[in-house]
């Protein structure tokens, strides 16, 4: 059986800018501006299905424009 180990889901987004109310007009970072935060982790996933409902999840949930979501596992063969 197929075992999935220390499961990290990372959610990383970009701003490039903002509104300024005060100005009416959109203003630019010189940078871009990167948020990286930890969504999920967990020690052990037992089955491929309950990984993907994971995954989905976590997709649906923070998967909008301009954030993307980095999935990564450990796996092991247990006979």
């Amino acid at each position: 059986m197929l075992e999935y180990k220390n499961i990290v889901i990372t959610s990383t987004s970009e701003k490039y800018g903002y509104y300024d109310e005060k100005k009416k007009k959109h203003i630019k970072y010189k940078k871009p501006k990167t948020t990286t935060k930890v969504i999920y982790e967990d020690d052990y996933c037992c089955d491929y299905g309950e990984l993907y409902e994971i995954i989905k999840f976590h997709t649906d949930k923070q998967g909008h424009y301009g954030n993307q979501i980095k999935v990564s596992f450990d796996t092991d063969i247990e006979y």
